[in-house]
């Protein structure tokens, strides 16, 4: 893995760097889940073993062939400068950490994310096995300003294998989690989490929706409104609905999410036509927007539950 996705509308590279000089060492691998073990021992101590539906499917970057002391720091460098940039780094568990930094083109440091392992145990043994960790970075301003990415091993464990998947090249984290909005686990044994990426500024109209930790091959589709509110169960529901007052359904024929066998959704969202419940609305500068995902599940019998749901000001 090298520059094949150097071009438009990619526009990055991938190399392993030393971690003290930054000089080149190698390119990065394209590894496949499960045997051979090129990256962790993950559930169950498999041959990279992600947890089912944690957002992975067939494949990830890594940076050699085999599981040992880490040969270096993945680089990302940028054909244009970004605002922001996410991915997933996979079965950071005991004493494990990574961190994630961006830097403009004259090598200043731009924002930093601390990349722990998650507190749950899924299939066993130490938290964060097997699982899969969001992060993401993003200029002051939304600036088009980072030119490049290091994520670096800060953790104790010396015998550790970066696994990087997930990447959104030109998009970053936006907004949080709503606050008090717990979502439950489904027949996967965990809740599925939506995250929001793209622009900030209404004006780009560059907006994506994305949950994971889905039911695999289930349908379901994202729910949208200007307020949020204490969480509430609806019948025939196993998670709470944390979305209030006029909520729009993402639900047209182009819109309807298959989880397909990833377990995910993923929704590119028009500003210009936002859902209500009569009609549709731009969203505009300074408007704050909840988001959160509707699906169907087996567990055991025919119900339905809600991811988490993410708050978004826009500017």
């Amino acid at each position: 893995m090298s520059s094949q996705w150097a071009v438009a509308p990619f526009g990055v590279s991938f190399e392993i760097v030393d971690r003290n000089t930054g000089q080149f060492l190698s390119f990065p691998l394209l590894a496949k889940v499960g045997a051979p073990r090129t990256a962790f021992y993950g559930c169950g101590n498999g041959a990279d073993n992600t947890v089912a539906n944690a957002g992975v499917c067939q494949t990830f970057l890594t940076d050699d062939s085999q599981v040992s002391t880490s040969l270096g720091s993945l680089r990302v460098e940028y054909t244009n400068a970004v605002p922001a940039a996410s991915g997933v780094l996979l079965d950071i568990d005991g004493t494990e950490q990574w961190t994630v930094t961006a830097f403009d083109g004259s090598g200043s440091v731009v924002d930093v994310a601390i990349v722990d392992h998650p507190t749950s145990t899924p299939c066993g043994g130490t938290p964060g096995n097997g699982t899969a960790s969001q992060w993401s970075v993003q200029a002051p301003g939304a600036q088009s300003v980072i030119r490049s990415l290091r994520i670096d091993y800060t953790g104790v464990q010396n015998v550790v294998g970066v696994a990087f998947d997930n990447f959104s090249p030109s998009e970053g984290g936006l907004g949080s989690d709503v606050t008090g909005c717990v979502p439950t686990a489904n027949s996967t044994l965990e809740p599925a989490l939506t995250f929001a990426s793209g622009s900030p500024l209404a004006a780009d109209n560059q907006f994506h929706l994305t949950t994971q930790g889905l039911p695999t091959s289930t349908f379901g589709y994202y729910l949208t409104s200007p307020d949020s509110g204490p969480p509430q169960t609806p019948m025939a529901s196993q998670g709470p609905l944390c979305l209030t007052g006029p909520i729009g359904r993402l639900n047209s024929p182009a819109q309807i999410q298959m989880s397909g066998a990833c377990g995910i959704f993923s929704l590119s969202v028009d500003l210009q036509q936002v859902p209500t419940p009569t009609s549709s609305t731009a969203v505009a500068p300074g408007e704050t927007w909840y988001f959160q995902c509707w699906y169907r599940d087996m567990n055991p019998g025919s119900t339905s539950n809600f991811s988490s749901a993410v708050e978004v000001g826009f500017l």
